[in-house]
């Protein structure tokens, strides 16, 4: 995305699924024990939520040896179910993917459609996913440069009925901000303002009365309590 925060981390990427060998260290499954048995308590679902810098299910293999793992070494020790659930652009993912992540246990995915602008392959992806999981959920900024795109897709996402769709903000820093204009608000993080189209979709969604839930995921709703919310211009930003 052009927009994303770790633009210049990706450089030109090709996806290669030949990395996916479905096997991590015991020293990181000792970890991943250790960690659970400590921050389970108070938690009444955990979850394990498999994202990066790339599509998580390009890794479906590996996602399947972890959740293994965790079904045969923590569950038993913490005595709660995990909700396992997967981010994705969706322009990766066959059918066979798919039926291994629902035989393993992954109960949600979030589809980014902005990652690939929306494209066709995406939405035919959800269609095949709303077959295998049982959750799909749409996560993708409110971003007003895409705004046509966003209300385009909101009957396809009634169509494919989605559970959920989220909107959260754009992140800025160094590596994105001579591609974003517009004003920008501080709470905690700097985040791209969306002059308020996050309401304007879910007037939409209202009206039109679609099923799936629509989420403010904004900063000021998320973060607001880490630090006084202050907006800024763009362009006087000195972020070095």
């Amino acid at each position: 995305c052009t927009y994303c925060p770790d633009y210049r981390m990706h450089g030109e990427f090709i996806p290669d699924k030949s990395m996916d060998s479905g096997h991590f260290k015991d020293e990181i499954k000792d970890f991943l024990l250790k960690d659970a048995l400590a921050t389970h308590h108070g938690i009444a679902t955990p979850s394990i939520l498999f994202g990066g810098a790339t599509d998580a299910l390009l890794y479906v293999n590996m996602i399947c040896e972890i959740i293994a793992f965790y079904e045969e070494k923590v569950v038993p020790k913490i005595g709660k179910d995990i909700w396992y659930h997967c981010y994705t652009a969706g322009m990766f993912t066959s059918e066979e993917d798919l039926i291994k992540l629902k035989s393993a246990g992954v109960k949600e995915l979030l589809f980014h459609l902005g990652a690939s602008n929306f494209s066709e392959k995406a939405f035919d992806t959800m269609r095949l996913a709303r077959k295998y999981i049982d959750v799909i959920t749409v996560e993708t900024p409110s971003w007003l440069k895409h705004k046509k795109q966003l209300f385009d897709m909101l009957p396809i996402l009634e169509d494919i009925k989605i559970n959920h769709l989220n909107l959260p903000s754009i992140d800025i820093n160094n590596n994105n901000k001579d591609r974003l204009d517009g004003n920008a608000y501080k709470a905690y993080n700097l985040v791209l303002d969306d002059e308020g189209l996050v309401y304007d979709i879910m007037n939409e969604v209202i009206e039109k009365q679609y099923s799936y839930s629509v989420l403010d995921l904004n900063n000021f709703l998320v973060m607001h309590a880490k630090g006084e919310a202050k907006y800024c211009s763009i362009p006087t930003l000195s972020l070095d």
